[in-house]
C-alpha cells in the first residue's frame, strides 16, 4: 500500500470517528434545544450506549426496559435512543416542581398505543397529537420519532410547548449549556444542576454559627470565609460512563477558591446530601478533593446507585411507543371470557409484585432507622413509581390499595430527612442567643463576654435536642405507617389469591 493510500485511509477513519463523536454530541444538543425555559436541572441519557455496554448486556438491561413492573435501571421506552430530561427543582431537597423530557425513539410514535397501555386517552393539543395518562402526565408527539413528556399534566403548558419551534441554546442557562456541550461519545449519563444564586451567605453563616454541620463540630475555621465560598456555588455536574462497571465523576463549581474547604470537603459534601435526603451509599467510597475553585469527586457506582441518580430527573415514561403488536399472543387465541380473566389475573399479579418491591425497600430503610433521613428523596421517588405503574386489566381493588400505599409513603417521605420542613421549622423556633457585648469587624462578630458563649452553646444544644425529637417523631411515623401497610398488604394478598386462584 502506497504512503498516499495510507494517508487517505487514516484521514477517512478520522473523519468517521469525528462524525460519530459529533453525532452523539449532536443528539444531546439537538434534544436540549427543545426544552422549555426556566429549568435549573438537566439530565441526558445515552440509552443506546448504556444498553450496549458490557454491564448492560450482562445484566440484560434491554429486556428490563420492556417490563413496566420491574425495578429498572433506566425508566425509558424500549425503543428510546437518547433522552434529555429537565426540571425545575428545589435545590434543598431535589424535589421537582415540574419535569419534562424529550425522547428520541427508533420507531414511529403511536399516541393511541401510548394512551391505551397507560389506560389514558389520546387527544389533540392544537395541531399536535398527545396522550393523557393517569400517571398525571401528557405525552406529546413533537415529531414522528420525537416524544415530549410533561409532568404534572398541565395541558396548557403542554400545548404551548409543543407548538414552539426548536429554540436556541439560550433557553438554557450558560452553566447548563456548557454542561450539555461537554457530552461525548462515552457519556452514558449526564446530570447538571445550576445553583447560581441559590445559596444565601447569611443563612450559611447562621447555620455555621449554630453548628448545624456535624462534620465541622470542633474544627477551627473562618466562618465568614467558608460561608462566602459556599454562597458562591455555581453548580454541580455529574457524568457516568459504563463498560464492564460504572464510573462516576462529579464537579462542584464555586466562584471562589475552595482551599479553605480542603480539610473537610468529603464529609461536608456527604453531610449536605444526607440533609437533603439524597444520599447514595456508593458515594461514601468515592474520592472527594478540593482543587482551585472546584470540589472534585469520583468513584464506582452500583447498578442501584445509577438507578437512583437517573431518578433525580425522571418524568413518567410510556412502556411502549409504537404500533407493533405481540405476535405470540395473537397466535394462541382463547375464549373471550377466559382470556379476560387470565389477563386480569396476570396484570394484577405483576402490579402487586411491583408495589411489594417498593414496600420491601421501605421496610429495609425502616429497620435500619439511621438511614431514613439519608434517603427521603429517593423514598419519595420510589413511592411515586407506584402511581406510574400500568393499570390496564389490573383489579380495581388492587389499584385502590396501590394508591393508598403510594399516598402513605409520600406522607412519610415528606417528614423524613434533616432538611425536612418540620425538622427545620422546629430548629428555627428556638430563639437566637442574645449577646451582651460584641466587637464588630467587617463581616465578623466576635463575642467578648464569656457568659455570651455559654448562652450560645445552650442555644445550640436546644436546637439539636429539638431536631432530634422531631426526627424521632418521623421515625415513629414511619414505623407506624409500615405496620399499617404490612397489614393491608396481607389482606389484599389473601383477597387476590382467593379471587383469582393463583398465588400472589
Amino acid at each position: 500500500m502506497s504512503s498516499t493510500t495510507i494517508v487517505r485511509t487514516c484521514a477517512w477513519i478520522a473523519a468517521i470517528c469525528l462524525l460519530c463523536a459529533t453525532r452523539v454530541h449532536g443528539s444531546a444538543a439537538d434534544l436540549a434545544r427543545r426544552l422549555p425555559r426556566g429549568v435549573n436541572c438537566v439530565a441526558y441519557i445515552n440509552v443506546k450506549s448504556l444498553l450496549g455496554s458490557k454491564l448492560g448486556t450482562e445484566e440484560n438491561w434491554r429486556a428490563k426496559l420492556s417490563d413496566a413492573y420491574a425495578i429498572r435501571p433506566l425508566v425509558v421506552p424500549p425503543s428510546a435512543q437518547h433522552v434529555v430530561s429537565a426540571s425545575r427543582i428545589a435545590p434543598g431537597n431535589l424535589e421537582p416542581l415540574w419535569e419534562v423530557s424529550v425522547i428520541q425513539v427508533s420507531r414511529t410514535l403511536s399516541m393511541e398505543r401510548i394512551a391505551k397501555e397507560a389506560s389514558g386517552f389520546p387527544e389533540s393539543l392544537g395541531r399536535t397529537m398527545a396522550a393523557w395518562t393517569p400517571a398525571n402526565a401528557y405525552f406529546v408527539r413533537l415529531d414522528s420519532k420525537l416524544l415530549g413528556v410533561v409532568y404534572p399534566a398541565d395541558r396548557q403548558f403542554a400545548a404551548r410547548w409543543s407548538e414552539q419551534p426548536d429554540s436556541s441554546s439560550e433557553s438554557l442557562s450558560p452553566y447548563l449549556q456548557a454542561a450539555i456541550s461537554e457530552v461525548g461519545p462515552k457519556t452514558g449519563y449526564l446530570f447538571a444542576l445550576d445553583l447560581q444564586d441559590a445559596v444565601s451567605p447569611k443563612r450559611v453563616r447562621r447555620r455555621l454559627d449554630m453548628e448545624e454541620f456535624d462534620c465541622l463540630s470542633g474544627k477551627s475555621f473562618d466562618a465568614r470565609k467558608i460561608s462566602d465560598i459556599i454562597a458562591s456555588l455555581k453548580g454541580l455536574k455529574l457524568t457516568v460512563e459504563v463498560d464492564s462497571d460504572i464510573d462516576g465523576r462529579c464537579v462542584i463549581e464555586f466562584g471562589h477558591r475552595v482551599s479553605p474547604l480542603a480539610e473537610f470537603a468529603k464529609p461536608l459534601v456527604l453531610e449536605v446530601l444526607d440533609q437533603a435526603g439524597a444520599s447514595i451509599e456508593d458515594l461514601g467510597q468515592w474520592t472527594i478533593t478540593a482543587k482551585d475553585t472546584s470540589i472534585l469527586a469520583g468513584g464506582k457506582l452500583s447498578t442501584e446507585g445509577l438507578r437512583r441518580l437517573c431518578s433525580v430527573v425522571n418524568p413518567p415514561s410510556p412502556t411502549q411507543t409504537d404500533d407493533e403488536s405481540d405476535a405470540s399472543a395473537a397466535e394462541t387465541p382463547e375464549p373471550a371470557a377466559a382470556a379476560s380473566i387470565a389477563a386480569q389475573a396476570a396484570a394484577s399479579k405483576r402490579y402487586y409484585g411491583a408495589v411489594a418491591k417498593v414496600l420491601d425497600g421501605f421496610e429495609k430503610r425502616v429497620r435500619t432507622a439511621e438511614s431514613l433521613s439519608k434517603s427521603a428523596t429517593f423514598l419519595a421517588r420510589d413511592a411515586r413509581t407506584i402511581s406510574r405503574l400500568p393499570i390496564l386489566n389490573v383489579d380495581p381493588e388492587l389499584i385502590r390499595w396501590g394508591a393508598d400505599v403510594n399516598s402513605k409513603l409520600l406522607d412519610v417521605a415528606s417528614v423524613l430527612g434533616v432538611g425536612g420542613l418540620q425538622v427545620r421549622a422546629r430548629a428555627e423556633s428556638v430563639a437566637d442567643a442574645r449577646y451582651n457585648t460584641e466587637r464588630y469587624t467587617p463581616g465578623e462578630t466576635v463575642i467578648t463576654d464569656p457568659n455570651d458563649e455559654v448562652d450560645r452553646r445552650n442555644t445550640v444544644r436546644q436546637r439539636r435536642a429539638a431536631v432530634a425529637e422531631e426526627k424521632a417523631k418521623a421515625v415513629q411515623q414511619a414505623v407506624a405507617a409500615l405496620k399499617d401497610m404490612e397489614a393491608s398488604r396481607s389482606r389484599i394478598r389473601a383477597a387476590m389469591t382467593a379471587r383469582y386462584k393463583i398465588e400472589f
